[in-house]
């Protein structure tokens, strides 16, 4: 299946995005092992190279909410 042609599918498109929510998630686990605590303000440097903008921001209000409700 071309890269076109599955934009153009609604039901491909909701598979992909629930893919991409759930690669989010996995990401977020990952990222919140490396999180340091520095003069009691987390700290956080990562690189997500391969994250579109959607993914960037998913990724980062999961991590604010993990963070802050502990």
């Amino acid at each position: 299946m071309a890269l076109s042609s599955y934009r153009e599918n609604p039901s491909v498109e909701k598979v992909v995005s629930k893919f991409k929510s759930h690669l989010v998630l996995h990401k977020g686990n990952e990222l919140l092992k490396q999180v340091v605590d520095v003069n009691g303000i987390h700290v956080l440097a990562a690189s997500l190279d391969d994250a579109d903008d959607k993914t960037l921001r998913e990724t980062m209000d999961n991590l604010k909410n993990r963070l802050w409700s502990n």
